[in-house]
């Protein structure tokens, strides 16, 4: 089980920076991809022109990092995730279930 949480825990330190809590920690900790996805973003959706060359770059290569990473989240919330819960019945502990989707969208309260 401390397997799947680890691994858990890499791929969301991979997709956001939790580590930053003011501006100035974006210097001591860079920011992930959701971060460079708001800012391509606001970039392309606040502009009155069209995107650039180098925004549509931009995207591509922020897709191609994405990628491997929503796959690993995939096999993580399905096979790894079924093992865990079939250990989990056997010590009679509550199934863990992958948020919905309503409810992966929903921002956190801030501490």
């Amino acid at each position: 089980m401390a397997e799947v949480a680890e691994r858990a825990g890499e791929l969301n330190d991979r997709l956001i920076q939790a580590r930053s809590r003011v501006s100035q920690d974006a210097l001591n900790f860079p920011p992930r991809i959701d971060n460079q996805y708001a800012y391509l973003y606001t970039h392309v959706f606040g502009n009155t022109a069209r995107p650039t060359a180098g925004a549509r770059r931009r995207f591509e290569d922020l897709e191609a990092e994405l990628i491997p990473i929503l796959e690993a989240v995939d096999e993580l919330t399905g096979p790894r995730l079924d093992d865990l819960n079939r250990r989990a019945r056997e010590l009679e502990v509550p199934a863990v279930q992958p948020p919905t989707s309503r409810e992966a969208n929903r921002i956190p309260a801030q501490p």
